[in-house]
């Protein structure tokens, strides 16, 4: 029997973020080798917790929404990550 493997998966907890990573994850599924599976694990990020912001606010980093996907996968609590 082969040796199993889990990706984690990162993504934000979002409506559209869970949507897009389900999607995603299901092409990624058909060209995986066997035994490796995926798992989704939520984050939240910066452009999550703050709400007061605009969004139009030049202070606004372009990491707003993906830099804690970024470090999960730098801290190695996720392998890859989907955002929409």
């Amino acid at each position: 029997m082969g040796e199993k493997t889990t990706l984690i998966v990162a993504t934000r907890r979002s409506r559209l973020a869970t949507t897009q990573t389900g999607e995603a994850l299901e092409a990624i599924r058909s060209i995986l080798p066997e035994g490796v599976t995926l798992k989704t694990r939520l984050f939240e990020t910066i452009g999550d917790r703050n709400l007061k912001i605009s969004l139009s606010d030049p202070k606004v980093p372009d990491d707003f929404f993906t830099r804690d996907l970024d470090n999960a996968i730098l801290s190695r609590k996720a392998d890859l990550a989907v955002h929409s």
